[in-house]
Protein backbone atom coordinates (compact mmCIF):
# COMPACT_ATOMS: atom_id res chain seq x y z
CA UNK A 1 0.00 0.00 0.00
CA UNK A 2 1.49 3.72 -0.95
CA UNK A 3 1.17 6.53 1.49
CA UNK A 4 0.01 8.96 -1.70
CA UNK A 5 0.80 11.90 0.51
CA UNK A 6 4.07 10.97 1.24
CA UNK A 7 5.26 10.37 -2.15
CA UNK A 8 7.37 12.63 -4.54
CA UNK A 9 9.67 12.71 -7.17
CA UNK A 10 13.37 13.60 -7.20
CA UNK A 11 15.11 14.49 -10.31
CA UNK A 12 19.44 14.93 -9.82
CA UNK A 13 20.58 16.13 -12.53
CA UNK A 14 23.71 18.21 -13.60
CA UNK A 15 25.45 17.19 -10.17
CA UNK A 16 24.87 13.64 -10.62
CA UNK A 17 25.98 14.20 -14.19
CA UNK A 18 29.08 15.35 -13.11
CA UNK A 19 29.62 12.04 -10.82
CA UNK A 20 28.92 9.94 -13.56
CA UNK A 21 30.86 11.20 -16.48
CA UNK A 22 33.49 13.68 -14.67
CA UNK A 23 34.88 12.35 -11.62
CA UNK A 24 35.67 8.86 -11.84
CA UNK A 25 37.74 7.98 -8.72
CA UNK A 26 37.63 11.06 -6.85
CA UNK A 27 34.25 10.19 -4.94
CA UNK A 28 31.10 12.13 -4.37
CA UNK A 29 31.38 15.45 -2.75
CA UNK A 30 28.39 14.41 -0.70
CA UNK A 31 30.39 11.82 1.45
CA UNK A 32 32.96 8.94 0.95
CA UNK A 33 32.65 5.62 -0.68
CA UNK A 34 31.36 3.06 1.66
CA UNK A 35 33.05 0.11 1.70
CA UNK A 36 30.13 -2.36 1.39
CA UNK A 37 30.15 -1.14 -2.19
CA UNK A 38 33.76 -0.59 -3.65
CA UNK A 39 34.47 -4.63 -4.46
CA UNK A 40 36.57 -5.63 -7.83
CA UNK A 41 35.75 -9.16 -9.46
CA UNK A 42 36.03 -12.09 -6.17
CA UNK A 43 38.71 -13.52 -5.93
CA UNK A 44 37.77 -17.61 -5.13
CA UNK A 45 34.25 -16.87 -3.74
CA UNK A 46 32.77 -18.45 -7.12
CA UNK A 47 33.76 -20.63 -9.49
CA UNK A 48 33.73 -20.45 -13.29
CA UNK A 49 33.16 -24.45 -14.35
CA UNK A 50 35.35 -25.62 -11.38
CA UNK A 51 34.15 -28.81 -9.67
CA UNK A 52 31.05 -28.39 -9.59
CA UNK A 53 30.17 -32.15 -8.57
CA UNK A 54 32.15 -31.67 -5.50
CA UNK A 55 30.53 -28.69 -4.79
CA UNK A 56 27.08 -30.07 -4.82
CA UNK A 57 28.61 -33.25 -3.04
CA UNK A 58 28.82 -31.36 -0.05
CA UNK A 59 25.43 -29.48 -0.12
CA UNK A 60 23.89 -32.88 -0.10
CA UNK A 61 25.81 -34.02 2.88
CA UNK A 62 26.32 -31.09 4.83
CA UNK A 63 23.78 -29.11 5.15
CA UNK A 64 11.20 -25.48 -9.26
CA UNK A 65 -13.37 -17.51 -34.42
CA UNK A 66 -14.06 -18.59 -38.02
CA UNK A 67 -10.85 -18.38 -40.68
CA UNK A 68 -11.17 -16.40 -43.76
CA UNK A 69 -8.56 -18.00 -45.92
CA UNK A 70 -8.82 -16.05 -49.13
CA UNK A 71 -6.24 -13.49 -48.07
CA UNK A 72 -2.44 -15.00 -48.96
CA UNK A 73 1.45 -13.79 -48.22
CA UNK A 74 4.35 -14.78 -48.80
CA UNK A 75 8.19 -13.14 -49.07
CA UNK A 76 8.30 -9.37 -48.00
CA UNK A 77 4.59 -9.42 -49.06
CA UNK A 78 3.97 -9.86 -45.54
CA UNK A 79 4.38 -6.09 -44.97
CA UNK A 80 6.82 -3.98 -42.29
CA UNK A 81 7.64 -4.42 -38.92
CA UNK A 82 5.91 -2.65 -36.34
CA UNK A 83 7.19 -2.35 -33.03
CA UNK A 84 3.74 -2.76 -30.02
CA UNK A 85 6.05 -3.57 -26.83
CA UNK A 86 7.25 -0.59 -25.02
CA UNK A 87 10.91 -1.72 -24.88
CA UNK A 88 13.33 -0.61 -22.20
CA UNK A 89 16.29 -0.30 -24.33
CA UNK A 90 15.88 0.42 -28.38
CA UNK A 91 17.52 -2.84 -30.10
CA UNK A 92 16.69 -5.26 -27.01
CA UNK A 93 13.08 -6.71 -28.09
CA UNK A 94 10.92 -8.18 -25.34
CA UNK A 95 8.17 -10.43 -25.66
CA UNK A 96 4.37 -9.67 -25.98
CA UNK A 97 1.08 -11.65 -26.72
CA UNK A 98 0.65 -9.67 -29.85
CA UNK A 99 3.07 -8.70 -32.91
CA UNK A 100 2.06 -6.91 -35.91
CA UNK A 101 3.80 -5.89 -39.28
CA UNK A 102 0.93 -3.46 -41.06
CA UNK A 103 -0.30 -6.10 -42.81
CA UNK A 104 -0.97 -8.79 -40.01
CA UNK A 105 -1.45 -9.08 -36.54
CA UNK A 106 -0.39 -11.92 -35.13
CA UNK A 107 -1.82 -13.22 -31.42
CA UNK A 108 -1.79 -15.73 -29.16
CA UNK A 109 -4.35 -17.11 -26.36
CA UNK A 110 -3.95 -20.33 -24.70
CA UNK A 111 -2.43 -22.87 -27.35
CA UNK A 112 -3.57 -21.19 -30.59
CA UNK A 113 -2.01 -18.79 -32.66
CA UNK A 114 -4.26 -16.70 -34.30
CA UNK A 115 -3.45 -13.99 -37.73
CA UNK A 116 -5.49 -11.65 -38.52
CA UNK A 117 -5.07 -8.92 -41.69
CA UNK A 118 -5.30 -5.37 -41.27
CA UNK A 119 -7.31 -3.56 -43.64
CA UNK A 120 -9.54 -0.80 -41.66
CA UNK A 121 -13.03 -2.52 -41.62
CA UNK A 122 -12.15 -5.07 -43.56
CA UNK A 123 -9.48 -6.70 -41.19
CA UNK A 124 -10.50 -10.42 -40.09
CA UNK A 125 -8.86 -13.59 -38.56
CA UNK A 126 -7.29 -15.20 -41.60
CA UNK A 127 -5.80 -18.58 -40.35
CA UNK A 128 -5.05 -19.82 -37.05
CA UNK A 129 -2.54 -22.62 -36.12
CA UNK A 130 -2.99 -25.24 -32.87
CA UNK A 131 0.39 -25.04 -30.67
CA UNK A 132 1.95 -28.19 -29.75
CA UNK A 133 0.96 -29.31 -26.06
CA UNK A 134 3.40 -32.25 -23.96
CA UNK A 135 3.18 -35.31 -22.96
CA UNK A 136 4.11 -34.21 -19.54
CA UNK A 137 1.63 -31.23 -19.55
CA UNK A 138 -1.21 -30.81 -17.24
CA UNK A 139 -1.67 -27.11 -18.52
CA UNK A 140 -0.59 -23.63 -19.66
CA UNK A 141 0.25 -21.09 -17.34
CA UNK A 142 -0.11 -18.16 -19.42
CA UNK A 143 3.09 -17.18 -18.90
CA UNK A 144 4.06 -16.48 -22.68
CA UNK A 145 6.23 -14.47 -25.30
CA UNK A 146 5.58 -14.10 -28.76
CA UNK A 147 8.34 -12.22 -31.01
CA UNK A 148 8.27 -11.78 -35.02
CA UNK A 149 11.20 -11.15 -37.07
CA UNK A 150 12.13 -7.79 -38.39
CA UNK A 151 11.57 -9.73 -41.99
CA UNK A 152 8.01 -10.50 -40.44
CA UNK A 153 8.43 -14.27 -41.73
CA UNK A 154 9.05 -16.03 -38.12
CA UNK A 155 7.30 -15.75 -35.26
CA UNK A 156 8.78 -17.65 -32.31
CA UNK A 157 6.80 -18.52 -28.55
CA UNK A 158 8.27 -18.81 -25.45
CA UNK A 159 5.67 -20.69 -23.15
CA UNK A 160 5.63 -22.20 -19.80
CA UNK A 161 3.76 -25.00 -18.94
CA UNK A 162 3.27 -26.98 -15.36
CA UNK A 163 4.09 -30.56 -15.39
CA UNK A 164 3.33 -33.22 -13.09
CA UNK A 165 5.11 -34.89 -10.59
CA UNK A 166 8.54 -32.28 -11.79
CA UNK A 167 9.47 -28.68 -12.12
CA UNK A 168 7.53 -26.46 -14.67
CA UNK A 169 9.21 -26.28 -18.19
CA UNK A 170 9.37 -23.24 -20.99
CA UNK A 171 8.75 -24.49 -24.59
CA UNK A 172 10.50 -22.91 -27.17
CA UNK A 173 8.48 -23.09 -30.96
CA UNK A 174 9.64 -20.85 -34.23
CA UNK A 175 6.56 -20.47 -36.57
CA UNK A 176 7.48 -20.15 -40.34
CA UNK A 177 5.30 -17.43 -42.03
CA UNK A 178 5.93 -17.97 -45.61
CA UNK A 179 2.25 -18.70 -46.22
CA UNK A 180 0.15 -16.64 -43.60
CA UNK A 181 -2.57 -18.28 -44.34
CA UNK A 182 -1.20 -21.60 -43.67
CA UNK A 183 1.68 -20.72 -40.55
CA UNK A 184 3.50 -24.25 -39.81
CA UNK A 185 5.56 -24.87 -36.79
CA UNK A 186 9.43 -25.60 -38.05
CA UNK A 187 11.44 -26.31 -34.69
CA UNK A 188 10.71 -26.07 -31.15
CA UNK A 189 12.46 -27.19 -28.27
CA UNK A 190 11.96 -27.75 -24.26
CA UNK A 191 13.68 -26.35 -21.65
CA UNK A 192 13.70 -27.92 -18.05
CA UNK A 193 12.59 -24.70 -15.69
CA UNK A 194 10.25 -22.01 -15.40
CA UNK A 195 10.48 -18.85 -18.14
CA UNK A 196 12.39 -16.34 -15.83
CA UNK A 197 12.60 -13.81 -19.22
CA UNK A 198 13.57 -13.52 -22.67
CA UNK A 199 15.02 -10.81 -24.97
CA UNK A 200 15.77 -10.89 -28.69
CA UNK A 201 18.84 -9.13 -29.65
CA UNK A 202 19.29 -9.41 -33.32
CA UNK A 203 18.86 -12.40 -34.48
CA UNK A 204 19.72 -14.34 -31.45
CA UNK A 205 17.19 -15.18 -28.14
CA UNK A 206 18.90 -14.45 -24.84
CA UNK A 207 16.26 -16.92 -23.10
CA UNK A 208 16.72 -17.41 -18.67
CA UNK A 209 14.87 -20.09 -17.24
CA UNK A 210 14.84 -20.91 -13.47
CA UNK A 211 15.61 -24.30 -13.12
CA UNK A 212 16.29 -26.33 -9.81
CA UNK A 213 16.58 -29.44 -8.07
CA UNK A 214 16.05 -30.93 -5.40
CA UNK A 215 18.60 -32.28 -2.55
CA UNK A 216 16.93 -35.57 -1.98
CA UNK A 217 16.46 -36.44 -5.85
CA UNK A 218 20.32 -36.02 -6.62
CA UNK A 219 22.03 -38.74 -8.52
CA UNK A 220 25.44 -38.21 -8.10
CA UNK A 221 26.53 -40.48 -11.12
CA UNK A 222 23.35 -38.73 -13.34
CA UNK A 223 24.57 -35.08 -14.35
CA UNK A 224 20.63 -34.72 -15.35
CA UNK A 225 19.74 -34.47 -11.92
CA UNK A 226 21.90 -31.55 -11.03
CA UNK A 227 22.13 -29.65 -14.48
CA UNK A 228 19.61 -28.06 -16.14
CA UNK A 229 18.94 -29.92 -19.98
CA UNK A 230 17.08 -29.13 -23.30
CA UNK A 231 15.23 -31.78 -25.19
CA UNK A 232 14.88 -31.20 -28.87
CA UNK A 233 14.40 -33.11 -31.98
CA UNK A 234 18.12 -34.00 -31.77
CA UNK A 235 17.66 -35.43 -28.01
CA UNK A 236 18.43 -34.50 -24.70
CA UNK A 237 21.01 -31.79 -24.27
CA UNK A 238 22.66 -31.64 -20.82
CA UNK A 239 24.65 -28.21 -19.66
CA UNK A 240 28.35 -28.85 -19.83
CA UNK A 241 30.00 -28.04 -15.64
CA UNK A 242 32.61 -25.57 -17.83
CA UNK A 243 29.36 -23.54 -18.37
CA UNK A 244 28.21 -23.27 -14.41
CA UNK A 245 28.98 -20.62 -12.03
CA UNK A 246 28.39 -21.08 -8.77
CA UNK A 247 29.38 -19.97 -4.78
CA UNK A 248 31.62 -22.00 -3.18
CA UNK A 249 28.99 -22.49 -0.45
CA UNK A 250 25.52 -22.42 -1.07
CA UNK A 251 22.04 -23.66 0.72
CA UNK A 252 19.58 -23.08 -2.36
CA UNK A 253 18.91 -25.17 -5.37
CA UNK A 254 17.90 -22.88 -8.26
CA UNK A 255 19.69 -21.92 -11.43
CA UNK A 256 19.47 -19.08 -13.85
CA UNK A 257 20.03 -21.13 -16.84
CA UNK A 258 21.00 -18.36 -19.79
CA UNK A 259 20.46 -20.62 -23.45
CA UNK A 260 21.25 -18.48 -26.34
CA UNK A 261 19.00 -19.32 -29.51
CA UNK A 262 19.25 -18.33 -32.72
CA UNK A 263 16.39 -17.14 -34.64
CA UNK A 264 14.19 -19.27 -37.02
CA UNK A 265 16.33 -22.74 -36.55
CA UNK A 266 16.45 -22.13 -32.79
CA UNK A 267 20.12 -23.39 -32.51
CA UNK A 268 21.39 -23.51 -29.47
CA UNK A 269 24.29 -20.99 -30.00
CA UNK A 270 25.60 -20.34 -26.10
CA UNK A 271 24.57 -20.92 -22.65
CA UNK A 272 25.74 -20.53 -18.88
CA UNK A 273 24.14 -21.48 -15.59
CA UNK A 274 24.18 -19.55 -12.67
CA UNK A 275 23.45 -21.82 -9.33
CA UNK A 276 22.33 -19.38 -6.48
CA UNK A 277 21.25 -16.35 -8.25
CA UNK A 278 18.05 -15.42 -7.89
CA UNK A 279 15.88 -11.41 -8.35
CA UNK A 280 15.59 -8.85 -11.41
CA UNK A 281 17.03 -9.01 -14.23
CA UNK A 282 18.19 -6.17 -16.34
CA UNK A 283 19.41 -6.62 -20.53
CA UNK A 284 21.78 -4.17 -21.88
CA UNK A 285 23.40 -4.44 -25.57
CA UNK A 286 26.67 -5.34 -23.62
CA UNK A 287 25.48 -8.00 -20.28
CA UNK A 288 22.64 -9.23 -18.33
CA UNK A 289 22.73 -8.06 -14.92
CA UNK A 290 21.33 -10.13 -12.12
CA UNK A 291 20.72 -8.67 -8.55
CA UNK A 292 20.06 -11.41 -5.27
CA UNK A 293 18.38 -9.54 -2.01
CA UNK A 294 20.12 -10.79 1.24
CA UNK A 295 19.89 -10.10 4.87
CA UNK A 296 22.62 -10.04 7.24
CA UNK A 297 22.80 -9.20 10.72
CA UNK A 298 23.85 -5.35 12.44
CA UNK A 299 23.51 -3.02 15.16
CA UNK A 300 21.81 -0.16 14.76
CA UNK A 301 21.41 2.13 17.48
CA UNK A 302 22.05 -0.18 20.36
CA UNK A 303 19.60 -2.89 18.54
CA UNK A 304 20.13 -5.96 16.52
CA UNK A 305 18.41 -5.66 12.86
CA UNK A 306 18.23 -7.74 9.83
CA UNK A 307 20.26 -5.10 7.26
CA UNK A 308 18.96 -5.46 3.22
CA UNK A 309 21.86 -5.81 0.69
CA UNK A 310 22.34 -7.34 -3.01
CA UNK A 311 24.89 -9.27 -4.84
CA UNK A 312 25.31 -8.00 -8.27
CA UNK A 313 26.62 -10.09 -10.66
CA UNK A 314 26.93 -9.28 -14.62
CA UNK A 315 27.49 -11.62 -17.52
CA UNK A 316 28.78 -10.04 -20.81
CA UNK A 317 27.71 -11.00 -23.87
CA UNK A 318 29.17 -8.58 -26.10
CA UNK A 319 31.73 -11.59 -27.40
CA UNK A 320 31.54 -14.81 -29.31
CA UNK A 321 30.69 -16.15 -25.73
CA UNK A 322 29.30 -15.37 -23.07
CA UNK A 323 31.19 -14.81 -20.13
CA UNK A 324 31.16 -14.23 -16.27
CA UNK A 325 31.72 -10.22 -15.29
CA UNK A 326 32.33 -10.52 -11.57
CA UNK A 327 30.13 -9.40 -8.57
CA UNK A 328 29.20 -6.42 -6.51
CA UNK A 329 27.02 -6.09 -3.59
CA UNK A 330 25.20 -2.90 -2.93
CA UNK A 331 22.85 -2.19 0.34
CA UNK A 332 19.43 -2.73 -0.18
CA UNK A 333 17.92 -4.37 -3.41
CA UNK A 334 16.35 -2.94 -6.73
CA UNK A 335 12.65 -3.23 -7.46
CA UNK A 336 12.65 -4.23 -10.82
CA UNK A 337 14.49 -4.00 -13.96
CA UNK A 338 14.18 -0.19 -14.61
CA UNK A 339 16.24 0.30 -11.16
CA UNK A 340 19.43 -0.57 -13.51
CA UNK A 341 21.00 1.51 -16.36
CA UNK A 342 24.04 0.99 -18.15
CA UNK A 343 25.73 4.21 -19.52
CA UNK A 344 29.17 4.78 -20.91
CA UNK A 345 30.36 1.41 -19.23
CA UNK A 346 28.73 2.82 -16.13
CA UNK A 347 26.49 0.86 -13.96
CA UNK A 348 23.88 2.60 -11.96
CA UNK A 349 21.91 0.98 -9.43
CA UNK A 350 18.88 2.82 -7.34
CA UNK A 351 17.92 0.35 -4.14
CA UNK A 352 15.49 0.64 -1.71
CA UNK A 353 17.49 -0.27 1.68
CA UNK A 354 16.03 -1.65 4.86
CA UNK A 355 16.95 -2.73 8.38
CA UNK A 356 14.45 -5.07 9.68
CA UNK A 357 14.15 -5.49 13.64
CA UNK A 358 11.65 -8.00 13.05
CA UNK A 359 8.92 -9.05 10.16
CA UNK A 360 6.46 -6.38 11.04
CA UNK A 361 8.92 -3.32 11.35
CA UNK A 362 10.86 -1.68 8.40
CA UNK A 363 12.64 1.33 7.74
CA UNK A 364 12.54 2.37 4.53
CA UNK A 365 15.26 4.79 2.41
CA UNK A 366 16.57 4.67 -1.18
CA UNK A 367 20.38 4.86 -2.34
CA UNK A 368 22.37 5.45 -5.43
CA UNK A 369 25.59 3.56 -6.32
CA UNK A 370 27.79 4.21 -9.54
CA UNK A 371 29.97 1.57 -10.80
CA UNK A 372 32.52 1.21 -13.52
CA UNK A 373 31.72 -1.84 -15.41
CA UNK A 374 35.82 -1.86 -16.47
CA UNK A 375 36.68 -2.85 -13.37
CA UNK A 376 33.35 -3.43 -11.01
CA UNK A 377 34.66 -0.42 -8.93
CA UNK A 378 32.86 2.24 -7.17
CA UNK A 379 32.80 5.52 -8.99
CA UNK A 380 30.43 7.26 -6.52
CA UNK A 381 26.97 6.88 -4.72
CA UNK A 382 24.37 8.94 -3.13
CA UNK A 383 22.66 7.21 -0.18
CA UNK A 384 19.68 7.36 2.00
CA UNK A 385 18.39 10.54 -0.69
CA UNK A 386 14.57 10.02 0.67
CA UNK A 387 12.33 10.78 3.84
CA UNK A 388 13.03 8.65 6.25
CA UNK A 389 10.46 5.65 5.77
CA UNK A 390 10.02 5.90 2.19
CA UNK A 391 11.38 3.80 -0.56
CA UNK A 392 12.44 4.07 -4.27
CA UNK A 393 8.48 2.64 -5.65
CA UNK A 394 9.07 4.11 -9.18
CA UNK A 395 12.93 4.64 -11.20
CA UNK A 396 13.39 5.56 -14.68
CA UNK A 397 16.84 7.35 -16.40
CA UNK A 398 16.98 9.23 -18.81
CA UNK A 399 20.39 10.31 -20.05
CA UNK A 400 22.32 12.17 -17.20
CA UNK A 401 18.75 12.24 -15.15
CA UNK A 402 17.59 10.17 -12.51
CA UNK A 403 13.96 10.47 -11.81
CA UNK A 404 12.63 8.92 -8.89
CA UNK A 405 9.30 8.45 -6.79
CA UNK A 406 9.66 7.47 -3.15
CA UNK A 407 6.90 6.58 -1.14
CA UNK A 408 5.86 4.88 2.30
CA UNK A 409 5.51 1.53 2.16
CA UNK A 410 2.31 0.63 4.57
Amino acid sequence: MLTAAASFVIVIGAAIALVLFGIVGDGFAGGDQPPIGDNNPPTGSESVGGDLLAAIRDYIFNTNEDVDHELGASGPSNGNYIEMTDNQIEGIVEGDLAKATDKYIFRINGYTLYVYSVDKESSRLISQLSLPKYSDELNDLGNSDLFLSEDGMTLTLFREYRCEGAMDKTSVVSIDLLDVTSPRVKAELVIGGEKHTVRRIGDKFYLITNWYFWKNKIDLKDPKTYLPSIVSAEGQHICPEKNTIFPKSFNGVSYKYITVLGEGDLKLMDELALLNVGGETYFTEKNIIFSSRYYSKTRVDGKDVNRCFSHIRMVNISGDAMKYGGMITVEGWASNQYSFDEHDGYLRIVTSTSDRADYETRMDNASLYIYNLADNSLVSSVEKFAPQGEGAVAVRFEGDKLYVCTAEIA
